[in-house]
């Protein structure tokens, strides 16, 4: 938590003793500032990311896709024993 002037020993013993304190001092309304912060945010980042990983998940499995599809296309191809029988050293 922050302070404005922190004293050597803190201002709070515990979460326990925090938690009492500012609902006594200053409500229990004082306990969710700024929550709402916290969720218009989460709520704005939360389906960006989901779109992302959606879209590079679609992106990597077109390529994993087209890497199989390119290793079958040389195996049947009929040249494929001898290109590989005199490039290998």
């Amino acid at each position: 938590m922050q302070v404005l002037n922190p004293g050597a020993g803190g201002l709070y013993t515990g979460l326990t003793h925090a938690v009492s304190t500012i609902s006594r001092i200053e409500g229990w309304r004082a306990l969710w500032k700024g929550v709402s912060s916290v969720i218009v945010g989460a709520g704005m980042i939360i389906p960006g990311f989901h779109a992302a990983m959606s879209r590079s998940k679609c992106d990597l499995s077109c390529i994993c896709d087209r890497e199989a599809d390119i290793k079958i296309a040389l195996a049947q191809d009929p040249l494929m024993p001898y290109i590989l029988a005199h490039t290998k050293s």
